[in-house]
């Protein structure tokens, strides 16, 4: 299984870190193997089910080694502020959030005040220099105020702030406690 957040928390859980995944899947196998997955990785699932097919995604990589991906949300993209509890995010210290959400501002908002409420640190990766153009104030805005840890790649921190990645570094880190540049 994959996805910008999964992959975190995989790479946590291989750590011994016990960590959980708050998400919506399908009712078919692709989201029955996601759950599976999940357990058999030391992952506790908290995956509802959605109307539509579970999500899957295709990476494409260029002859300079270039990558980009073609997605397809499906089921995730379901999920919604009336789906999450206070109680999914109490056994926990930090959430980690993948910039595909911040599509969802209602969900987003809601996921970073319980995520408060419950006494966690926040954790975004911005995902994408699409995702970071067409929502730039709406980041700025949730990164100021609620944002502990952002990663960013170099074009995400370019989109951002307009800067190199040393530059963009120096002025992701007035936003947030830790800042890190991927490059």
């Amino acid at each position: 299984a994959g996805g910008s957040a999964s992959n975190t928390i995989y790479g946590l859980a291989k750590l011994n870190v016990e960590v959980g995944f708050i998400g919506k899947v399908g009712d078919d196998e692709t989201g029955e193997f996601f759950g599976n997955d999940l357990k058999n990785n030391n992952i506790i699932p908290l995956l509802l089910k959605g109307n539509d097919k579970s999500g899957r995604a295709m990476a494409l990589i260029s002859k300079d080694s270039e990558r980009t991906f073609a997605t397809f949300l499906g089921a995730a993209i379901e999920l919604s502020d009336s789906d999450l509890t206070l109680e999914m995010f109490s056994s926990y210290n930090i959430l980690h959030i993948e910039g595909y959400l911040v599509q969802n501002h209602d969900l987003m908002i809601k996921a970073l005040e319980l995520a408060k409420d419950a006494g966690l640190k926040i954790s975004l990766d911005l995902a994408s220099y699409n995702v970071v153009d067409d929502n730039i104030d709406f980041l700025k805005h949730i990164i100021k105020e609620y944002v502990d840890i952002l990663f960013a790649n170099e074009e995400e921190a370019k989109s951002f702030t307009g800067l190199n990645p040393e530059e963009a570094l120096h002025d992701l880190s007035n936003y947030c406690e830790y800042a890190i540049v991927k490059i």
